[in-house]
């Protein structure tokens, strides 16, 4: 009776120190954000299934149902990378910066590869190039979103990052209201797709206000950078393809 009661006591001052660290009221608004953003989602979809027709609505659905492999390959692993690399050093001023850098470096090589990749696809498949172009950037545009949303992360920032969390759907909700409401015409699947993959892009901006901009840096000696991009690029390497494969395997369930 004594051994149970004093591991209960041990969990009740184990319980007194999570919520003392202020880490139940984070993970609770992180939460419930999270939760808030999925809402915003279902809403525009509901949304959008009521504007398009049947065939429209289901144009739109098979396109966005690439963007997951679209994104893989834009984010190339880096949101990871980043809460295992910066979480460490976010007091290092030169170490952010070439961890920075470095990632900016790996972005611009997986928006180039992610471009080729998506053009080639469209030229066998025989898709719109506006599509592809839609989808290319608006995977790229939300690869950031998930970028900052890791430097959230290392710096400890969950407030703003519950803050931040829904702001991506509640705008594209936006976008598709006002969209509705003042276009004379219907909305067709691209209108809807463009807003789906562009309208994040307003969000982008918004990051820089909500994030203290004093402590990120974005230079550093280029020796530096280099070696932090390789070993960015090896440490992402394995984990991007098996994700990209098992993508690709449930995508091409659908066919078989």
């Amino acid at each position: 009776m004594s051994k149970f009661s004093g591991k209960m006591q041990k969990i009740s001052d184990l319980w007194f120190q999570f919520r003392k660290s202020g880490m139940f009221k984070s993970s609770l608004f992180v939460s419930v954000s999270k939760a808030v953003s999925s809402l915003l989602n279902l809403v525009f979809m509901v949304y959008s299934v009521n504007i398009l027709t049947k065939s429209e609505n289901g144009l739109f659905q098979y396109y966005a149902g690439f963007l997951p492999v679209l994104l893989a390959i834009a984010e190339f692993g880096l949101p990871a990378a980043l809460v295992k690399f910066l979480a460490p050093i976010t007091g290092d001023k030169r170490k952010i910066g070439i961890l920075l850098s470095s990632s900016m470096i790996i972005k611009l090589g997986a928006l180039g590869a992610l471009t080729c990749i998506s053009f080639m696809g469209a030229v066998l498949l025989k898709e719109s190039s506006i599509v592809v172009a839609l989808l290319v950037l608006g995977s790229f545009i939300l690869s950031f979103n998930t970028f900052f949303e890791s430097i959230f992360i290392c710096f400890g920032n969950y407030i703003s990052l519950s803050f931040w969390n829904p702001l991506t759907n509640l705008i594209r909700l936006l976008v598709l209201y006002f969209a509705d409401q003042l276009t004379e015409r219907a909305l067709g699947h691209l209108d809807i797709l463009a807003i789906f993959t562009v309208s994040p892009l307003f969000v982008l901006v918004l990051f820089f206000f909500v994030f203290p901009r004093r402590q990120l840096y974005w230079s550093g000696e280029k020796s530096g950078i280099m070696e932090m991009t390789s070993k960015l690029t090896s440490f992402n390497g394995y984990a991007f393809l098996a994700s990209i494969f098992a993508m690709i395997s449930d995508r091409m369930e659908i066919f078989f």
